[in-house]
């Protein structure tokens, strides 16, 4: 898998070098982009960068989130991370729910590296809590765009405060998908406790993760983050708040007319195109 991400590296430098980045063309919706002002610049530093941008990004955060606090991290992996090491003790259990398996993996693999157990489902009728479950995750959105209906989102919700289990929402692009094209609420507006979003995903910001809930919860979940350097670091920060302050939810709209010509015009030419 490296040998081969080394390879298309190589072959994206090339073309760059060759034929200038406007060459290139990213389909994949995952871009990424470091939208950091000219004014930044001087503040991307260890500890005066945390004291400037922190009190922003509770701000534009909270504003996109939700929740009493919010955190940034490496990526949404390593908020995932930081919230079994956090809530999780080994032997326990974590269930997770998603519109279509499979699950991402770093869920299952955070879980094995915490020595829990994990489960998941995609369907209601099999989805069961035990003794030892100690976190639930729902997935809003999978990775290929598959949306948890309003109705199952909720009723886990229910289940899980039910028999008191911290609710964790893996919103990576759901954040925006879920609320912006299919209207549905902000994950913590439901009753999550927890939601993770990817700041590179349907917006312009740094590969990272964004992470807002419950007070108390997020102090030891960004406590564990800085025990293992999996929280983001000041440049990090930066893109994410000046990302959140440029996000349009109107770009992801237009975006769909622009799939739906594509579709058409891809539909002459191919067969089965989706």
């Amino acid at each position: 898998l490296m040998k081969k991400r080394e390879a298309a590296l190589r072959f994206i430098a090339t073309l760059v070098n060759q034929e200038g980045r406007s060459s290139l063309y990213d389909l994949s919706g995952l871009a990424g982009g470091f939208p950091v002002k000219k004014s930044d610049l001087s503040l991307l530093e260890t500890y005066s960068g945390p004291a400037i941008f922190s009190a922003y990004l509770q701000k534009e955060g909270t504003q996109h989130l939700g929740g009493d606090k919010v955190a940034a991290f490496n990526r949404t992996s390593a908020a995932i991370l930081a919230t079994i090491l956090a809530l999780v003790k080994p032997g326990e259990e974590v269930i997770h729910y998603l519109p279509e398996l499979p699950s991402h993996p770093s869920i299952p693999r955070s879980v094995k590296l915490q020595g829990a157990s994990y489960r998941d489902f995609d369907n209601l009728q099999d989805f069961q809590l035990t003794d030892e479950t100690s976190l639930v995750v729902i997935t809003g959105s999978t990775m290929d765009h598959q949306v948890l209906p309003l109705k199952d989102f909720e009723r886990i919700i229910q289940i899980s405060q039910e028999k008191q289990v911290p609710v964790m929402v893996d919103d990576a692009s759901g954040a925006r998908i879920r609320t912006v094209i299919y209207d549905q609420p902000r994950a913590l507006d439901m009753g999550a406790d927890l939601v993770v979003t990817s700041t590179d995903k349907l917006m312009d910001g740094p590969r990272a993760g964004l992470m807002a809930g419950n007070g108390p919860l997020m102090d030891r979940i960004t406590d564990k983050a800085h025990q293992f350097g999996l929280e983001a670091q000041p440049p990090i920060v930066a893109g994410i708040v000046r990302a959140l302050e440029d996000f349009n939810p109107q770009r992801i709209l237009d975006s769909l007319e622009r799939r739906d010509k594509l579709h058409q015009m891809a539909g002459t030419v191919l067969e089965g195109v989706e």
